[in-house]
Parts: C-alpha cells; sequence; structure tokens
C-alpha cells in the first residue's frame, strides 16, 4: 500500500514536472485578422458618442491556421491620430463560434452569436488612444474547422466625450472580417464593412503562488527521497 510520504511526493514530482512542461512550452504564434486599409473609431473611439450598445465582428475561420487558443486581443491606431482621445467607458467582450459567413451577418444580433458563447473580459477604456490597445481576458479556444469567430462587444457604461479624433486601423475590404453595430439597445443594426484589424495572442500565464508552493514541496521531497537512498546505499 502507498505510504502519505510516497503520496505526497507523487503528488509533487507531478506538480513539479507540470509546472516546467508548461513553462517550456513554446508561446503560440499570434494570428493577425484583417487590413489596414484606413480608420474606424467603433466600437473603442466613438461608439458610445452615437449611443451605441452593442457591436460585432466576425473573423473568417480561413485567416486561422488551426485550433487556436488566445487569452489576449489587440487593436491598432491609426498613424494619424495616435495620442487622441477614446470615449470613455466599459465594455464586455464575449467570442463564440459562429455559423454565419463573412458578408453573411444577420442585420438582428442576436442571430450571428453561437452556442459556446464565452465571457473574455469586461475592459475599461479612457484616455488617449495608444498605439496598440490590448486586452488580456478568459482563455478562448477557436476551432476554425467548426464556424467563423465572432466577438461581440457591449458597452456597459459610457462616459462619451462626444468626439471623433481617434481611429484605429480598420479592413474595408469584406474579404475576412465584417462588422455589426446597433444603437440604443436595439436588437437590429447595420452591417457593413471596416472591422477592426485584430492580432489574437497567448499571453503566457504567471502561476498561482499554490502552484509554486507544490512544486518546491515536490523539489524538497526530492531531495529527501535522493538523501535517503544514499544512507541506504552507504
Amino acid at each position: 500500500m502507498l505510504t502519505i510520504k510516497k503520496i505526497l511526493h507523487s503528488t509533487a514530482l507531478a506538480a513539479a514536472i507540470s509546472l516546467a512542461a508548461a513553462s517550456a512550452l513554446p508561446a503560440a504564434a499570434a494570428v493577425t485578422v484583417g487590413n489596414n486599409d484606413s480608420g474606424n473609431c467603433y466600437p473603442f473611439s466613438c461608439f458610445p458618442s452615437d449611443n451605441g450598445t452593442t457591436y460585432q465582428q466576425i473573423y473568417s475561420a480561413t485567416a486561422f491556421s488551426g485550433i487556436t487558443s488566445f487569452n489576449q486581443i489587440s487593436f491598432f491606431g491609426h498613424s494619424e491620430y495616435l495620442g487622441l482621445p477614446m470615449d470613455t467607458a466599459s465594455y464586455r467582450i464575449t467570442f463564440s463560434t459562429s455559423s454565419k459567413a463573412v458578408n453573411g451577418l444577420s442585420g438582428v444580433g442576436s442571430e450571428n452569436v453561437g452556442a459556446d458563447s464565452q465571457l473574455f473580459s469586461i475592459v475599461n477604456v479612457s484616455g488617449n488612444m495608444p498605439s496598440v490597445l490590448s486586452f488580456t481576458g478568459a482563455t478562448f479556444t477557436y476551432d476554425p474547422s467548426l464556424g467563423n469567430l465572432l466577438m461581440q462587444v457591449d458597452v456597459l457604461t459610457p462616459l462619451p466625450l462626444g468626439q471623433y479624433q481617434s481611429f484605429f486601423q480598420a479592413d474595408y475590404t469584406g474579404t475576412d472580417t465584417q462588422r455589426y453595430y446597433a444603437y440604443n439597445g436595439s436588437p437590429e443594426g447595420t452591417v457593413g464593412n471596416g472591422a477592426l484589424r485584430t492580432e489574437f495572442s497567448n499571453v503566457s500565464a504567471v502561476p498561482e503562488p499554490e502552484t509554486y508552493a507544490l512544486m518546491i514541496a515536490g523539489l524538497a521531497l526530492l531531495g529527501f527521497a535522493a538523501r535517503r537512498r544514499k544512507q541506504k546505499t552507504a
């Protein structure tokens, strides 16, 4: 029968090995979807000023080489408008796998959302536009074989500036992405091009303190076991 010491030894050893293996994994390559054709201030610059409430972007599955896990998304400031103010607001960002096609979004926003809709993050935006605006949230694993990727952004607490001064890089080709937006809580909105160029990346997570403690305990037990073996041999 296994003794408590052996169980603790096995558990700590497994934790140490898992942490070491996770640390050794290469970071996933970032995926950027969309061209830089022109600028757009929806949804993070002037959308609340227009009483916007729901914004969606769909991304073509063909832009992804395979199953992709990401916990960070980034948007890029248009070079002519960097350092100018954005609307101040809180936003809820969710992702899902959509059955809708690029250039095939429904004018009813709820019809575009997939069954696997997952909260990514609730974020606050204010101040002047940076060169790159990044948000980190819960990891979403996307399988392009199941459909296109849909991002939904809901305005929660708007404190708009009413200024149209800052714009993000946007894609107007309608090839890899398309957008939908609705005002004043309406379920129906407008569909068109001009969706934001977006980068999806996977930022390495910092291990929890409990994980570090378990790893240290595992290493200590490994040292103790090695000393016992040495004493027995002697």
